[in-house]
């Protein structure tokens, strides 16, 4: 009889394991599929002007407005603010982040995921990962010394100024 029950709890066991690695496969599919759709609409912002507070593709962005009007296109999040200055207030900015995304350690980093970057002492500059066209990832941003929206690669210049990594997900 106790050997009845060790195999119906290793049944159990490999039943769940199946399940659980279903799952995250269901779920890695999944997040695929939407990293893929928040890069193609990143890029589709390329080449638009840098603009304070911007939110118009090919009009003007800037590189919160960036993350804010892909999130929206894609039903992701109705989130907006314009409460902030040309050189936002790092703490306030990262709080945001933790609010509206999901944070996640920066090892996980995927095309698709936040950036919060740092080009002084606080967190200052937002940009998408994408997969660079060649190999690695890259960046996709308003950025204002090109002023329009580029994609670059995350080399380690930028790895070194990167703070956090955040994923959008829906709300």
């Amino acid at each position: 009889m106790n050997q009845r029950l060790t195999q119906q709890d290793n049944q159990a066991d490999t039943q769940t394991d199946t399940q659980a690695q279903t799952q995250a496969q269901a779920m890695s599919h999944s997040h695929l599929s939407h990293a893929l759709a928040i890069v193609q609409e990143a890029r589709s912002w390329l080449g638009t002007p840098f603009h304070h507070q911007g939110r118009c593709k090919g009009v003007g962005v800037d590189c919160a407005g960036l993350v804010i009007a892909v999130a929206k296109a894609l039903g992701l999040s109705d989130f907006d603010t314009q409460d902030y200055t040309p050189v936002p207030d790092g703490q306030r900015l990262e709080c945001l982040c933790h609010t509206h995304l999901q944070h996640l350690p920066l090892e996980q980093l995927a095309p698709g995921d936040v950036l919060l970057f740092r080009f002084d002492q606080q967190p200052q500059h937002l940009a998408i990962a994408a997969d660079h066209l060649q190999s690695g990832l890259s960046l996709i941003h308003a950025y204002l010394p090109a002023r329009k929206v580029v994609e670059v690669r995350l080399d380690a210049r930028w790895r070194q100024r990167l703070v956090a990594t955040f994923r959008m997900v829906a709300r």
